[in-house]
């Protein structure tokens, strides 16, 4: 079920994330079964204040884990 749920949930809104991203959320925990930790959260959301902001460099340190 949940398979299908999530399918349709990408379907939906495919056509619309394309055109504007910024404007929706992540794909709920319950379908995907992952959910951003407090710092990625933290990061996207001072990347994108930034970039509305007009600010033109922006340095963005990422790390991986093991």
């Amino acid at each position: 079920m949940v398979k299908e749920e999530r399918a349709a949930y990408i379907f939906k809104l495919g056509a619309e994330r394309q055109q504007n991203p910024l404007l929706y959320g992540y794909c709920p925990e319950s379908l995907c079964g992952k959910k951003p930790f407090y710092f990625q959260e933290v990061a996207i959301r001072e990347i994108i204040k930034r970039i509305m902001r007009g600010q033109r460099r922006i340095l963005l340190t990422m790390v991986t884990g093991t």
